[in-house]
């Protein structure tokens, strides 16, 4: 008997759809940032620099488990 995981591997991708939709929002809100808590923007790009390639990094090695 062959075991079916469509619902799985839907889950996944809407997961990833959503981390996707998170991690671009914060870029939107740069000049809010920058205005309201007074942080450099060289500082904002290192963070979301960071974040990119944490993002990177746990969809290369989720990959497997996906699919």
């Amino acid at each position: 008997m062959k075991k079916q995981y469509n619902k799985t591997i839907t889950a996944c991708f809407v997961g990833y759809i959503v981390q996707a939709i998170v991690n671009n929002f914060a870029p939107l809100l740069f000049l809010f940032f920058q205005r309201s808590y007074q942080i450099p923007l060289s500082q904002i790009t290192l963070l979301v620099t960071f974040n990119f390639g944490i993002q990177l990094l746990v969809d290369l090695l989720s990959v497997g488990g996906c699919g």
